[in-house]
């Protein structure tokens, strides 16, 4: 890896290393912003959510260009505890032992067969690496197999167009094609590589030297995946609204990755409803959550009924209804240091509340 740094620094190009969860890794990086270039408008409706578009100084949101919040109170979203990046998944669906898989699909199937029959649904799913479970297909067969017909139409100003528009974690963007869809399907999400993050990270700040903690790298990377879960569900008709307020729409987004579902509501659908969560057909959820997932929410419960000042870390301890072990507390803590609201900040062994 450093011998490669070194012929890239030895070629004129700027280049780094970096560490995330114990991963070394390196990149390189050249200005590729012509200088003539004093001012870029860039419009761009995940700016609310995704954290590494405000990193940079010279990016800044012009007053007069901020729209009116959306009103999505006709958007609902199912979610359902499981598993949703591509190593898991992918695990799931190749296994020999097809149980999880059906049992996640299920799930999904379960949602697909409530919709009306004469409304469209989007299904973003992963694309297919070598040798790896072809998604379309095997999503395609759940459908088959509990009836769902995928080769059904729906009417649009008098033309018929796929009920089931199939598309690939990817291309959120810049396809306008999908909004004549009322509901969207996630089948997993679409997880960047946290050393990736890190690295657009320090190019937008323009200091490779930077080294961001490993609190704030969670919290990029959460606003990534929930920058494309937003992207992807604006590519159906809640993209469209009336005098102000979106289209009415459903989404069913199977995922349980910490903070993402909380940034995706804050930030994304403030005036939607709260999200739907049902229970997994698969046997995880069926144990119920854990003592650790019961700890970290007693502390969000108790962090939330404080008022505005100074707490120790330890001090919230004595405040929980429950007793927990050393294990449990750390991790909990844990889980809530990286997933703490917006109003909380740390400050050493302590928490400061605005």
């Amino acid at each position: 890896m450093f011998g490669h740094i070194f012929h890239r620094a030895a070629e004129g190009v700027d280049a780094t290393t970096l560490k995330v969860d114990s991963t070394d890794g390196a990149f390189w990086f050249d200005v590729v912003v012509p200088p003539g270039l004093a001012r870029v408008a860039v419009l761009d409706a995940s700016a609310e959510v995704n954290e590494l578009n405000r990193l940079s100084d010279s990016v800044q949101i012009a007053p007069g260009f901020v729209p009116e919040e959306i009103d999505y109170s006709d958007l609902q979203i199912i979610t359902v505890p499981s598993a949703a990046g591509r190593e898991a998944l992918e695990k799931m669906a190749g296994s020999k032992k097809q149980g999880p898989w059906k049992a996640y699909m299920k799930d999904v199937t379960d949602y697909v067969q409530a919709l009306p029959t004469d409304e469209a649904v989007i299904v973003w799913h992963f694309t297919q690496d070598k040798g790896k479970p072809d998604f379309k297909a095997k999503v395609i067969e759940a459908f088959e197999d509990v009836g769902i017909d995928v080769e059904a139409t729906v009417t649009v100003d008098g033309k018929e167009k796929p009920r089931f528009i199939f598309t690939t974690h990817g291309s959120e963007t810049g396809d306008n094609d999908k909004s004549y869809a009322k509901h969207t399907v996630f089948i997993g999400v679409l997880h960047r590589n946290k050393l990736e993050v890190v690295a657009d990270a320090k190019a937008e700040t323009g200091r490779p030297e930077w080294r961001p903690s490993q609190e704030i790298v969670n919290k990029l990377w959460a606003s990534d995946v929930a920058a494309r879960i937003y992207q992807g569900t604006s590519r159906s008709d809640v993209r469209n609204s009336t005098y102000g307020k979106a289209n009415s729409a459903t989404v069913f987004l199977p995922i349980q990755t910490p903070g993402v579902l909380d940034m995706l509501m804050s930030r994304a659908f403030k005036t939607a409803p709260a999200p739907i969560v049902k229970a997994s057909s698969s046997r995880k959820a069926k144990r119920g959550p854990t003592r650790t997932d019961l700890a970290t929410q007693e502390i969000l419960e108790v962090v939330g009924g404080l008022g505005p000042g100074r707490y120790s870390i330890q001090g919230l301890r004595k405040m929980v209804r429950s007793e927990w072990s050393n294990h449990v507390w750390k991790e909990a803590v844990k889980r809530f240091k990286n997933n703490r609201p917006d109003n909380v900040s740390l400050e050493g062994l302590g928490i400061v509340k605005g």
